[in-house]
């Protein structure tokens, strides 16, 4: 947030639309923090929105200058990251490019599982585990629930993402209901991974390395 309020006071005299006065930059700090951490989550880099402010015609005048305005904050926001802050969203991004430098899941076999989308970033994590990886398991929940036809949505472009990056080598199975009930063990572990204190198992171990 201090490098946002940074941002904000650099760029209020070059903005068009969003018009920043003195004792009111807070009340838009966690809105160009949110909007800005979407634009990273998905890639979208200041260059681009740049790009799309030329495609705009007159007729969509002020769109064009929130866009603008946006492209200039965002810029600037990263030119002072780069001055020894840090930004939670480029982890995830350059969680990418290290793995893929140091081959970290070569060989492995990787489960992920409790997701019913990625944003642009995890996809791009994604895809550095397929390509490394020796197995790689996704668990998706494809009912709609109470969202209805968006939830579906939001899922089906998912596993599309997921069904491009494996290319041929996507193999997928359909469950009808919850097996993990069936092995005792892994019951067991689904019950109580994220319990803390949780006794020992003392059953026969199945299924389970």
């Amino acid at each position: 947030n201090l490098v946002m309020y940074r941002t904000l006071c650099d760029t209020t005299l070059k903005l068009d639309e969003y018009k920043i006065t003195r004792g009111k930059e807070r009340g838009l700090i966690s809105l160009f923090v949110d909007a800005v951490g979407e634009l990273k989550s998905y890639l979208i880099t200041p260059e681009e929105l740049a790009l799309a402010t030329q495609s705009l015609d007159k007729s969509h005048d002020r769109l064009k200058r929130r866009i603008s305005d946006l492209e200039k904050i965002y810029k600037s926001f990263n030119n002072n990251l780069e001055k020894g802050f840090t930004d939670p969203y480029d982890m995830i991004i350059n969680l990418a490019k290290v793995a893929k430098e140091h081959e970290f899941f070569k060989g492995t076999s990787v489960f992920i599982s409790s997701f019913d989308g990625f944003t642009g970033a995890q996809l791009g994590v994604i895809r550095e585990i397929i390509n490394q990886a020796k197995d790689v398991y996704i668990s998706l929940d494809m009912q709609s629930g109470d969202e209805g036809k968006t939830q579906f949505a939001k899922l089906s472009r998912t596993l599309k993402a997921i069904r491009t990056m494996c290319d041929s080598k996507l193999e997928i199975e359909e469950l009808k209901e919850d097996t993990y009930h069936e092995n005792p063990c892994i019951e067991y572990l689904c019950n109580n991974i994220w319990s803390f204190g949780a006794e020992a198992y003392k059953g026969r171990v199945q299924g389970v390395t």
